[in-house]
This record gives structure tokens, sequence and C-alpha cells, in this order.
């Protein structure tokens, strides 16, 4: 029987193998277009910050976060396409690890962790041993910063088997039910957000939100009322302190 990281060693290629360095290049842009984001919303103030980025793909979003200023950064991944791609375009501090075996053997603790799309590729007792070394590795008073798909969402088979390697999914309930079963103290779910600096940010974020609401009002005449409506963004965010 094929291991399934043999496939992730040439991941990206399956999903993008039509790719050319123009539309790597858009891939840059809106990395940094979420580190905007990402930073805004969930890091703390200041610079002088360890950061992890487990799956970090061939490392936009650290080369975009080291062009910001953190200079603590690294990004590890399984795939060794993902890793030449990143020397390819100049991006430093990115190693070839498999998140779980990282974790397991490296003893070092981090102030922000981040995981991106990353949970659904596991199955639901690798999900519960990788969020528990999350917490091992993680310094205390310190963040786990979490995004995947969302089951709660109308477009969610589209963005859930739209990939075979896709195991396990969540709703945000389901999901802080078991961060904070690996220990978490404080855990809250966020929809997904635009960058809301340019035109184009704003447009996506107003249409976002009008599809939402469609959906919500759907939502609310059968449950009878507009309290505790839940988060319906295709994908949405989780961000835990230990």
């Amino acid at each position: 029987m094929e291991n399934i990281n043999r496939y992730y060693q040439k991941y990206y290629h399956y999903l993008r193998s039509a790719m050319h360095n123009s539309e790597y290049s858009k891939l840059f842009k809106l990395a940094d277009s979420y580190a905007h984001s990402l930073i805004r919303n969930y890091f703390p103030s200041g610079k002088n910050y360890s950061i992890l980025e487990i799956a970090c793909g061939f490392g936009a979003l650290v080369h975009s976060l080291k062009q910001r200023g953190y200079t603590d950064v690294l990004g590890i991944d399984i795939s060794d396409e993902q890793i030449e791609l990143a020397r390819k375009f100049g991006v430093e501090n990115i190693i070839q690890q498999e998140a779980i075996h990282f974790l397991e053997t490296n003893n070092r603790k981090w102030d922000i962790i981040i995981a991106l799309e990353f949970i659904e590729h596991l199955s639901k007792e690798e999900v519960m041993y990788f969020l528990s070394l999350c917490r091992q590795r993680i310094n205390k008073g310190c963040r786990l910063i979490l995004r995947t798909l969302n089951c709660i969402s109308p477009f969610f088979g589209m963005y859930a088997f739209g990939d075979f390697t896709h195991q396990t999914f969540f709703t945000p309930s389901s999901l802080k039910q078991v961060v904070y079963r690996a220990g978490f103290t404080k855990v809250e779910a966020f929809p997904f957000r635009h960058d809301l600096r340019s035109v184009k940010g704003c447009l996506q974020e107003i249409l976002s939100q009008m599809v939402v609401w469609i959906f919500k009002i759907v939502l609310a005449c059968h449950s009878g009322g507009f309290r505790n409506l839940p988060i319906i963004t295709p994908t949405f965010e989780v961000m835990a302190t230990h």
C-alpha cells in the first residue's frame, strides 16, 4: 500500500502543475496580504517573537513575516518539492520536516505556532496528538493560530473534496472542543477576513458578507432567531492561548 507521505512529496505538483512564475508571484502577494491580516488580528504587539509555521509550502508567509521585521521565523514542510521551490525563490529559514516528527524531536518552545489549512490533512487521532504537541511546544501565555475548512459553509464540499488528501473536517465548535481538550486555556474562533487595505480586498469582503448574511437569514428562519448563528465563511480561524 502506498504511503500518503509519498503523495505529499509531490503535493504541489499535483495541485498546481500548470503554474508559471508569474502565478507564484501572485501567491507571494497574497501571502503578504494575509500576513498583514494575521499580524493585525492575532499577533501581540512588538516583533521580538519566535514563530513556527507548520506546512509552510514554499515559504511565502515566512518570507512576508521576515520582510515585516520578524527575524526569528522558521517554516517546515514535508515536501522536498516545496523546499526546492523555496530555495529557488530565495526564501530562507525553511526546512524539510514532517510536522509531528518535528514537534516530537525538537524541544524548542515557540511564542507563535501557525498551521494554515493543515489539520484537515490529519486523521482524528493525529489531530489530537498534533494539538497536544503544539501545546507542549508553545511558551506559557503564547498562541497557536489555525485555519481550516468550515463544515457549516454552503461551499464546504467544493473545498473539502477538491483535495484527495483531506481527512478530517471541523465546525468552529468542534475544533474549539478538541483544542480545549489538548490543554489550551483560551480558544476563540473567527471567520476568515480579507485584507481591507485595497479596493479589491474591500470588495471581496463586502461580497463575502452579503453572501454570508443571505445564508444567515435562511438559518435564522429555521432556528427561530439571529442569536448564536454560526460562522459560515468557507474557512475559519482559531486562536488558542496556552
